[in-house]
């Protein structure tokens, strides 16, 4: 598909950067996850084409709805990185069964799949869940 652009390479340029701050936060939350990069390609095609249809007015519409943040796409990396279930949960190796409760519940907080839309979160939360388990029972013995 072939589409002819009638602006000005000043016009592009100022539309390019308008449409990238405008969603550069969402743009980063989905790269860091891989999830949606097709979908944020496709709505920044469109955004230049809508452009050069408005006579180079950069439209508002077509920036993806995002509902997740980027503390709980770190958190999910976490997660999913460490093999250590005390790095998992952010604590050091002398914590106490306190700690690992508090650091549990902030990140189910962030994290419940009934909570959380972020791509990654219900396995997330499992191996939250599974960290704390682990932690807590070695506490027990």
């Amino acid at each position: 598909m072939f589409v002819v652009i009638n602006i000005s390479k000043h016009q592009v340029f100022k539309t390019y950067l308008s449409l990238f701050h405008s969603i550069y936060t969402k743009s980063c939350l989905l790269a860091a996850t891989g999830a949606g990069v097709q979908e944020m390609f496709d709505s920044l095609f469109s955004s230049l084409i809508d452009t050069n249809e408005n006579g180079g007015v950069p439209p508002t519409s077509n920036i993806p709805n995002v509902n997740f943040t980027i503390e709980q796409v770190e958190a999910i990396n976490r997660l999913r990185n460490n093999k250590d279930n005390y790095e998992r949960l952010g604590l050091r190796h002398n914590c106490t069964k306190e700690d690992v409760l508090t650091a549990y519940k902030r990140l189910a907080k962030l994290l419940h799949p009934d909570k959380s839309d972020a791509p990654g979160s219900e396995d997330a939360f499992k191996l939250l869940l599974n960290a704390k388990t682990d932690l807590l029972n070695r506490f027990e013995k």
